[in-house]
């Protein structure tokens, strides 16, 4: 377990940008900046701890029945405390995702006012199943013999309408108090969403392209003899992205970005805790989420952390803060500052076995490995 461990970002990067020109290792890069000092370790000023998967929680959860949500407290886990992979996965996992501690954050504001999930009659949903299996069927006497099947489950008295019923009462007893919230919640989150057994990288996992500004030249790399060296222009790219990101951090840990919301009113913001200084832990027969309150160092909320960068299959680890020579203050890399350090990892990495490809096997060999 990382002692030192308050994540802000949401999964490992890989930023492979290229500088078009070397350039010093000047002042501007923190003197905490800290280089692992092999592929499967961090160096940590408390110690080596293995290098964890980060990733994505699920994403389903609707209103949080009975919850207050205005004025809760940041919770999550104290990582010293903890020694990954657990035996058993934390069974409240969930509530330990931190909330923002300012009591007016306007993040949260709607969650009140969201609607539960609801149910759709059952005959409803019978005869969207019938459309759909229009498409499916291969002939008219395999859908007729389909219908006649639907049919027979959704009669009066059957099956159908008593395990219709039955989620009826799931439903009733969820959107209590001490309940989940909404009916499906625990079966997306345990089996849809960490049961999934598959690799998560492309079947679960996403990632981002960016088009080209107008006017900015193709990124190439600077010579033939070494095209792992990039150009300014990727570069200062990275850097301006990962600066973006620190803001928007800053910005959803105080509760200041607003609610998501479409014509119909707003959206459940619930899954947002999981944006930052989360991940997500290999496990059999399903995976777990952990959630990490940051070592918040500075007076201003939000900043304090660190993110990661990969190259050559090394990781480097970047502190969010570096402190301002004027007011002695902690405050956030700018955007420069973050350029000056990507261009120093460009030219001081030597190339290392790709022990990150670990997390791209399906899940339970991840698991295994995980543990050893």
């Amino acid at each position: 377990m990382l002692k030192r461990f308050s994540i802000s970002s949401r999964r490992l990067t890989n930023l492979s940008f290229r500088p078009r020109t070397r350039q010093p290792f000047g002042p501007l890069i923190p003197s905490n900046l800290q280089r692992s000092v092999n592929t499967s370790t961090l160096h940590y000023q408390l110690g080596y701890r293995p290098l964890r998967d980060f990733s994505r929680p699920p994403t389903m959860a609707l209103r949080r029945s009975n919850a207050t949500y205005a004025g809760m407290l940041p919770l999550g886990l104290r990582p010293s405390e903890y020694t990954v992979p657990l035996a058993q996965p934390p069974s409240n996992w969930k509530t330990l995702a931190p909330f923002p501690s300012n009591p007016n954050a306007e993040t949260y504001s709607k969650q009140e006012s969201l609607s539960h999930l609801p149910i759709p009659p059952l005959a409803s949903t019978l005869e969207k199943l019938k459309t759909s299996l229009q498409a499916m069927a291969v002939s008219e006497a395999e859908y007729d013999a389909a219908v006649t099947k639907i049919d027979e489950f959704g009669r009066p008295g059957g099956i159908g309408e008593a395990l219709h019923k039955r989620l009826e009462q799931r439903r009733e007893k969820e959107e209590q108090a001490g309940g989940r919230g909404h009916w499906l919640e625990e079966w997306w989150d345990e089996l849809a969403y960490m049961g999934y057994r598959d690799s998560v990288v492309i079947n679960v996992s996403y990632y981002y392209g960016f088009d080209l500004p107008p006017s900015a030249q193709t990124p190439l790399a600077q010579s033939a003899s070494d095209s792992t060296i990039p150009t300014s222009f990727s570069l200062q790219r990275g850097a301006s992205t990962i600066r973006s990101a620190l803001l928007f951090r800053h910005r959803l840990l105080n509760g200041l970005v607003p609610p998501d919301a479409v014509k119909q009113g707003p959206l459940c913001m619930d899954s947002w805790r999981w944006m930052f200084d989360s991940c997500r832990i290999p496990h059999k027969p399903a995976d777990y989420a952990l959630s990490f309150t940051p070592a918040e160092k500075s007076k201003e909320v939000g900043i304090d952390g660190h993110f990661i960068v990969l190259r050559k299959n090394k990781v480097w680890k970047i502190p969010n803060t570096v402190k301002d020579s004027s007011s002695g203050e902690s405050r956030l890399l700018s955007t420069t500052e973050i350029e000056s350090a990507l261009n120093h990892i460009v030219y001081n990495t030597t190339s290392g076995p790709a022990i990150g490809n670990l997390t791209a096997s399906d899940r339970d060999s991840w698991a295994d490995d995980y543990a050893v």
